[in-house]
Protein backbone atom coordinates (compact mmCIF):
# COMPACT_ATOMS: atom_id res chain seq x y z
CA UNK A 1 0.00 0.00 0.00
CA UNK A 2 2.51 2.47 0.91
CA UNK A 3 4.58 1.52 -2.57
CA UNK A 4 1.64 2.57 -4.32
CA UNK A 5 0.77 5.31 -2.73
CA UNK A 6 4.45 6.45 -3.23
CA UNK A 7 4.07 5.78 -6.81
CA UNK A 8 0.53 7.54 -6.99
CA UNK A 9 2.56 10.70 -5.45
CA UNK A 10 5.15 10.86 -7.60
CA UNK A 11 3.37 10.66 -11.07
CA UNK A 12 1.28 13.51 -10.02
CA UNK A 13 4.06 15.44 -8.97
CA UNK A 14 5.86 14.41 -12.40
CA UNK A 15 2.58 14.77 -14.43
CA UNK A 16 2.10 18.68 -13.08
CA UNK A 17 5.59 19.62 -13.44
CA UNK A 18 5.63 18.37 -16.54
CA UNK A 19 3.05 20.13 -17.84
CA UNK A 20 4.07 23.49 -16.62
CA UNK A 21 7.66 23.06 -17.67
CA UNK A 22 6.11 22.31 -21.71
CA UNK A 23 3.19 24.87 -21.36
CA UNK A 24 0.90 21.65 -21.21
CA UNK A 25 -2.02 22.94 -19.14
CA UNK A 26 -5.18 22.46 -19.54
CA UNK A 27 -8.39 24.12 -18.36
CA UNK A 28 -9.73 19.86 -17.35
CA UNK A 29 -6.18 19.32 -16.22
CA UNK A 30 -6.65 22.06 -13.40
CA UNK A 31 -10.13 20.48 -12.63
CA UNK A 32 -8.82 17.04 -12.38
CA UNK A 33 -5.65 17.28 -10.42
CA UNK A 34 -6.93 18.61 -7.28
CA UNK A 35 -9.99 15.77 -7.45
CA UNK A 36 -7.23 12.90 -7.87
CA UNK A 37 -5.06 14.49 -5.04
CA UNK A 38 -8.79 14.99 -2.68
CA UNK A 39 -9.03 11.13 -3.71
CA UNK A 40 -5.34 9.82 -3.21
CA UNK A 41 -5.79 11.69 0.56
CA UNK A 42 -9.27 10.51 0.96
CA UNK A 43 -8.38 6.55 0.69
CA UNK A 44 -5.38 7.04 2.10
CA UNK A 45 -7.07 8.32 5.41
CA UNK A 46 -9.46 5.55 5.29
CA UNK A 47 -7.18 3.03 5.12
CA UNK A 48 -5.01 3.85 7.97
CA UNK A 49 -8.31 4.76 10.17
CA UNK A 50 -9.67 1.50 9.29
CA UNK A 51 -6.00 -0.36 9.79
CA UNK A 52 -5.10 1.58 13.03
CA UNK A 53 -8.60 1.70 14.59
CA UNK A 54 -8.33 4.30 16.03
CA UNK A 55 -10.99 6.61 17.11
CA UNK A 56 -8.72 9.49 17.11
CA UNK A 57 -6.92 9.17 13.95
CA UNK A 58 -10.42 8.99 12.15
CA UNK A 59 -11.44 12.28 13.83
CA UNK A 60 -8.50 14.03 13.23
CA UNK A 61 -8.64 12.76 9.50
CA UNK A 62 -12.28 13.19 9.24
CA UNK A 63 -11.28 16.91 9.59
CA UNK A 64 -9.20 17.34 7.15
CA UNK A 65 -11.60 15.48 4.69
CA UNK A 66 -14.21 18.11 5.89
CA UNK A 67 -11.48 21.03 5.04
CA UNK A 68 -10.58 19.43 1.78
CA UNK A 69 -14.11 19.22 0.53
CA UNK A 70 -15.34 22.72 1.79
CA UNK A 71 -12.43 23.71 -0.29
CA UNK A 72 -13.84 22.13 -3.23
CA UNK A 73 -17.24 23.84 -2.73
CA UNK A 74 -15.31 27.43 -2.50
CA UNK A 75 -13.41 26.49 -5.81
CA UNK A 76 -16.53 25.55 -7.09
CA UNK A 77 -18.61 28.57 -6.25
CA UNK A 78 -16.21 30.53 -6.98
CA UNK A 79 -15.92 29.42 -10.77
CA UNK A 80 -19.33 29.64 -10.94
CA UNK A 81 -19.06 33.30 -10.23
CA UNK A 82 -16.60 33.59 -12.87
CA UNK A 83 -14.14 34.49 -10.30
CA UNK A 84 -12.32 30.93 -10.41
CA UNK A 85 -8.67 33.05 -9.75
CA UNK A 86 -10.04 33.54 -6.27
CA UNK A 87 -9.00 29.94 -5.35
CA UNK A 88 -6.13 29.15 -7.31
CA UNK A 89 -4.06 26.19 -6.48
CA UNK A 90 -0.78 27.72 -5.11
CA UNK A 91 2.30 26.33 -4.37
CA UNK A 92 1.84 26.65 -0.84
CA UNK A 93 -1.33 24.37 -1.16
CA UNK A 94 0.66 21.81 -3.05
CA UNK A 95 3.10 21.81 0.08
CA UNK A 96 0.28 21.62 2.07
CA UNK A 97 -1.00 18.01 0.18
CA UNK A 98 2.70 16.77 0.30
CA UNK A 99 3.17 17.58 4.17
CA UNK A 100 -1.01 16.15 5.05
CA UNK A 101 -0.24 12.55 3.05
CA UNK A 102 3.14 11.78 4.56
Amino acid sequence: ALFLFFVASISDYWDGFLARKYNLETTIGAVLDPIADKILITFMIIGLSIELSSIYFGMIGGLMLVREFWVAALRDLNARQGRSDATEVTSLAKIKTSVQAR
